[in-house]
């Protein structure tokens, strides 16, 4: 394989002017805004939950969404965040979590009901449970390394450029001796 690589521009070391990343302050800001609005929200529905109401009824009146996940074990957990899924298996059944944050936004779980595990089909499973264990964070982690990689690359398409036929070369005129 052969790799062709040109540098597009070169920038001074040290702290970028300002009007040069603007844009990238500004959503940086906005996003954190954001962040701080919903973290809010999942605050007062975490306060609602508390005093008693139920989570399916102070999410529906402060239109939020709000999901039953059926049974599910610590590997084949429907959220993404740590800290959701350690709550999920740490909250008592019928206790309400606070407010958790995860990739995907805020979250408060209550615990509906819990089965116990069995450990002697666990025992029986251990390595196939290892293994596949093992090869979900390979995948998870070659996913997020290769999403890291598109979300930083600045990539130009020159292939038409390298593909167009080249231009006739011009008649040669003899020279005279």
């Amino acid at each position: 394989f052969f790799y062709v690589f040109r540098v597009d521009s070169l920038w001074a070391a040290g702290i970028p002017p300002l009007a040069r990343i603007r844009g990238e302050v500004e959503a940086a800001v906005r996003t954190e805004k954001q962040k701080a609005a919903a973290r809010t929200r999942a605050e007062s529905l975490a306060q609602r939950v508390a005093q008693g109401e139920s989570l399916e009824a102070a999410a529906a009146a402060m239109n939020l969404p709000y999901a039953v996940h059926g049974p599910f074990t610590r590997l084949t957990a429907p959220m993404r965040s740590n800290a959701a899924r350690g709550a999920a298996f740490g909250v008592p059944v019928g206790g309400v979590s606070g407010v958790l944050e995860g990739p995907d936004g805020f979250h408060v779980l209550t615990v509906i009901s819990r089965t116990p595990a069995d450990s002697a089909a666990f025992a029986a499973n251990i390595e196939q449970t290892r293994a596949t264990a093992l090869q979900a964070a390979r995948q998870d982690f070659v996913r997020s390394y290769l999403a890291s990689l598109r979300a930083s690359a600045k990539i130009t398409d020159n292939r038409a450029d390298l593909f167009r036929p080249a231009a006739p070369a011009e008649a040669a005129t003899p020279v005279a001796p």
